[in-house]
């Protein structure tokens, strides 16, 4: 994965795999899987599977829909930190400029076991938080 900042296709992600690449930003996405579905759509219902059922809308709709529903938003918390955590890895990255291995089940690096203090920071007298799992 590459932040990208200077590009024809504006600030956004490149994915690179073994399979393609392709770049995401704001209101779009560009690259070989995506031109790919030109010829080979999705399968029926895959967007529903994603979706869980609900009609594809903003995200401050669906939030906002699931507040009065009490129903899960597509934008759930757990996806959206997997989804965080990948920022927070690239930017720790670019700043020691060092390539990083992680284990998403225990959510450490692996390669470097000092760079882990940088997932966490000591916090505020009397704002911390103790989560029990």
């Amino acid at each position: 994965m590459h932040i990208v900042s200077h590009s024809s296709d504006g600030n956004g992600i490149l994915f690179e795999g073994t399979k393609g690449r392709f770049h995401v930003s704001r209101g779009r996405t560009k690259g070989g899987p995506v031109e790919a579905l030109k010829d080979k759509p999705l399968p029926d219902g895959a967007i529903d599977a994603v979706y869980g059922g609900k009609k594809p809308t903003s995200h401050m709709q669906n939030f906002m829909d699931c507040i009065k529903s009490g129903e899960t938003p597509i934008s759930d918390v757990w996806s959206h930190h997997r989804a965080m955590t990948t920022c927070h890895l690239a930017n720790v990255s670019i700043r020691l400029d060092k390539t990083l291995e992680w284990d998403p089940k225990t959510e450490m690096i692996t390669n470097d076991r000092a760079l882990n203090s940088w997932q966490s920071r000591e916090q505020r007298k009397g704002y911390e938080i103790n989560v029990k799992v």
